[in-house]
């Protein structure tokens, strides 16, 4: 009986640390799209156009994986 009562203490928490982490995970994100211009990356217009040419490049070349990583 003791043990029951250890492992079911057991779960109960691992179903708090669980809850605890998708409330912090929601918090986070809610917190990421309230924030979105903070949390991305603002790029120059000649680098925007660099990276439009090398994704129409890469539709033309054999191997594009190549030319996604650099980009």
């Amino acid at each position: 009986m003791l043990v029951e009562i250890e492992e079911t203490g057991l779960e109960l928490q691992s179903l708090q640390n669980t809850k605890i982490a998708v409330i912090e995970a929601a918090r986070k994100e809610k917190e990421i799209k309230a924030n979105k211009d903070f949390f991305t990356l603002s790029l120059p217009k000649g680098e925007q156009r660099d990276i439009a040419i090398l994704e129409e490049t890469k539709m033309r070349i054999s191997k594009p994986r190549a030319l996604s990583m650099v980009i």
